[in-house]
């Protein structure tokens, strides 16, 4: 499970569980440690505090096992913790109602029935601890094995050496030393190995110290039951089996504090070493307790079994330093062969990035290059060293400059986002090309840190969509918007003027000089139209000698335009046939384009009138079709 770096303090300090522990170990304290009651009386608290003591801890541990945030197999963890809970109080509540009868400090040692329930909860968490999976695999599983039996072994090595001790001190060995005593500590040892070893633990790192502290705890206060009993400080024996229960309680709340205050996932994955220092720990920590039991008298078999276990403790850590030999073996191996592949592919990389076609660059969040490949000489003239640092958008077409800026926005808010445009660049002649940029954000790999631009050389591309698309909207012969282009400005107004143009007599012009010579009178109709309009206007050539002005004025405006046209038409236009007169007939009219097929009838309309009165004049189309002059 993933802890946070959070501390501890924040989310417990106001918390009424732990404060209730923290008043409870005080008062407890106080009444023990200062003798404040008789033994009958303390032995009487004693079995009040311990049950309720055990039901609070499986009501927090239940309260855990039905959080849904947190993953199946710990929710299986707290259930079974939970029903040990129960074991651990009907133990306790049965030893009670026996003491009851007798409340003496021996009625603490417990009966059988209550050491048996106590074994049979210990026995559950060692299950659960057991059967809760580890974040190891493959070869791992191994060096997991092999640690977690170097550091058990250890344990019960200390664990045979003071149970032995406590059992002749005694003078005999209770069924309380065998179960009871030793089974806690090899359940706080194993917890503490599933902790550190495991990477899995179902328990925050402050919850797993705090129950593996008094896990501990309560183990030793339990082994050493007996000979508390037969001493004069029986009140402090009774304080120290209880506080570490009181701690036992605090546990499940700490943990669900914390998963509160940080869902599992939220919070960063505390930082783990490759090794653990814990197995070696108990190395050295049984070579000092092997010294110790050979200084202490003749020996005996509580030496000879401290020795036995030193033997095995050493035998493990040699499997495990022959296992770690044999994979770093295999890993220098593996990494001779990845360098190698590494190096070729690199070379490979190498070959393709300076023979591409394309050009690929690194920007910096601030636009500047801070790496271009060799194909940009080719592409754009500039040498690939001297462009590190210039700022891309400086060399951007003006008009393209705020497509570019947006889509490096967008790159740069989003990592490993990719985003893609068209813009013109500036080589370094002065001339313009146009490149098709992918950007792709790798900022956050550290190996690149920026953003990887790949760009392909479309201007070819562009100036032929760019020919097939004005060769599609306009006039072959006079260069002037076609039929479709005109139609479509003519949608996109909302309301507009529009002039309707026909040549008078021009077909007589086809006849008789010929149809080279009434293309160039065309052309010269073309060129002395453009004269009479502003950019905003758009002129267009219908089909033979027709015309169209569209412009946004009104009809008054559009009258104006009409004598401009008039006035331009009045000049002979030069030919290879001689000077011709240019005479034309146009409609105006105006108005919204909503209906565009009415207002063009309207326009023509208006044109026909001007042809039936005398030609080469212009007639405005009234606001309806049917009130047009016939």
């Amino acid at each position: 499970m993933e802890t946070t770096r959070d501390g501890l303090w924040p989310v417990t300090r106001r918390d009424p569980v732990l404060l209730g522990c923290v008043a409870s170990a005080l008062a407890l304290t106080v009444f023990y440690a200062f003798d404040l009651a008789g033994v009958r009386f303390q032995v009487v608290t004693f079995w009040v505090v311990q049950p309720i003591l055990d039901v609070a801890f499986c009501a927090l541990s239940w309260r855990l096992a039905r959080l849904t945030a947190v993953p199946a197999a710990t929710r299986r963890f707290w259930r079974l913790t939970t029903l040990a809970g129960g074991c651990f109080f009907a133990g306790d509540t049965i030893q009670a109602m026996i003491s009851a009868r007798n409340p003496t400090l021996a009625s603490t040692n417990g009966g059988e029935t209550q050491l048996v329930l106590v074994a049979c909860g210990a026995t559950v968490v060692i299950i659960a601890m057991l059967i809760h999976p580890v974040q190891v695999v493959g070869r791992d599983r191994l060096r997991f094995a092999l640690d977690a039996a170097t550091v058990m072994t250890g344990v019960a090595i200390f664990i045979w050496y003071f149970s032995v001790s406590t059992s002749a001190a005694e003078g005999r060995t209770t069924i309380g030393v065998v179960l009871a005593g030793p089974g806690l500590m090899l359940l706080c040892a194993f917890t503490l190995v599933k902790l550190v070893l495991g990477g899995n633990a179902p328990f925050t790192r402050a919850a797993g110290i705090a129950g593996g502290l008094s896990g501990g705890l309560v183990g030793i206060g339990t082994g050493l039951s007996p000979l508390i009993a037969g001493s004069t400080q029986g009140n402090l024996g009774l304080l120290a089996r209880l506080l570490p229960c009181v701690l036992l309680v605090a546990t499940p709340r700490i943990q669900e504090l914390q998963l509160r205050a940080g869902p599992p996932g939220s919070g960063q994955r505390d930082r783990r070493r490759p090794y653990s220092l814990l197995p070696y720990a108990m190395v050295a920590a049984a070579q000092v307790l092997l010294v110790v039991a050979l200084l202490d008298g003749p020996q005996s078999v509580r030496t000879w079994g401290v020795v036995a276990g030193v033997l095995v403790v050493t035998a493990l850590v040699v499997i495990r330093q022959l296992v770690a030999f044999r994979d770093n073996a295999d890993l220098l191996s593996q990494l001779d062969r990845s360098m190698l592949t590494v190096s070729r592919q690199e070379e490979r990389f190498r070959s393709l990035v300076q023979h591409a076609s394309d050009m690929t660059a690194v920007v910096d969040t601030n636009g500047h290059l801070t790496y271009a490949s060799p194909a940009i000489k080719r592409m754009l003239g500039f040498d690939p060293e001297s462009a590190i640092g210039t700022p891309v958008i400086s060399i951007v077409h003006p008009d393209d400059r705020a497509a570019v800026r947006s889509a490096f926005a967008e790159l740069v808010g989003a990592p490993e986002s990719v985003r893609s445009c068209e813009a013109r660049v500036r080589r370094a002649d002065g001339s313009w090309r146009w490149l098709a940029v992918t950007g792709t954000n790798l900022l956050d790999l550290p190996s690149v840190g920026g953003i990887v631009c790949n760009a392909r050389d479309i201007t070819e591309i562009r100036e032929f969509q760019d020919r097939l698309q004005f060769d599609a909207t306009h006039d072959p012969l006079t260069g002037l918007a076609n039929r479709t282009l005109f139609d479509q400005k003519l949608r996109a107004e909302g309301s507009a003027t529009v002039l309707l143009i026909d040549l008078d007599d021009f077909k007589p012009v086809n006849d008789v000089l010929g149809h080279q010579v009434g293309d160039e009178l065309l052309i010269a109709v073309a060129a002395r139209l453009r004269r009479c309009v502003r950019k905003t206007d758009t002129v267009s050539r219908l089909g033979g000698d027709e015309f169209a002005v569209l412009t946004q004025d009104d009809d008054a405006d559009g009258v104006q335009m009409a004598q401009r046209v008039l006035e331009a038409f009045a000049e002979p236009a030069q030919t290879s046939g001689g000077l011709l007169q240019i005479r034309a007939s146009i409609g105006v009219a105006g108005g919204s384009t909503a209906d565009t097929a009415e207002l063009l009838r309207r326009a023509d309309a208006a044109m026909y009138a001007a042809k039936r009165n005398g030609k080469n004049a212009y007639t405005t189309a009234p606001a309806s079709l049917e009130s047009t002059p016939r």
